[in-house]
């Protein structure tokens, strides 16, 4: 996972460069995952993948009180396993440390809509031929239809 910057994409770009057979980076290259081993660089939006499942997201980083934190992010998990669609057989091997830590919260969540995102690319919103240029630019934030 790299950090969200506006040269995040060109950085992302490179690597697609340097390693032609081995990264995808949509929506700058198609997705090149019928080639072996090939692997496809997504940036997606927590929060807005959240929304989507109809559950948390917001308020549950930083909550008044450690009760609260707790609540709010065991919601999230649970919403995470019995909404996204996606099969979750061990996200109790890291509901722990989900709970404890915003960032592992997130990273868990960006996961699961990245693999929402392979499942059914349509559910995603894609740049129009308008903001394609743009999308070269500043790169392409993959967020669920519903999430707007």
């Amino acid at each position: 996972m790299l950090p969200m910057t506006y040269y995040g994409i060109r950085m992302l770009n490179e690597l697609h460069e340097n390693q032609s057979n081995r990264w995808a980076v949509p929506p700058l290259k198609p997705n090149r995952n019928d080639l072996g081993g090939s692997v496809t660089l997504l940036e997606t939006m927590p929060g807005a993948f959240l929304k989507s499942i109809g559950t948390i997201y917001k308020g549950y980083k930083k909550p008044k009180s450690q009760m609260l934190r707790d609540e709010r992010r065991n919601t999230v998990l649970d919403a995470l396993k019995d909404r996204s669609g996606v099969e979750l057989p061990n996200l109790s091997n890291f509901r722990e440390e989900c709970v404890a830590n915003d960032d592992c919260l997130d990273a868990v969540v960006a996961a699961v809509a990245a693999a929402s995102w392979s499942q059914n690319q349509s559910a995603f919103q894609h740049p129009s031929d308008d903001e394609f240029a743009a999308a070269e630019l500043e790169g392409w934030i993959y967020v669920p239809q519903s999430a707007e």
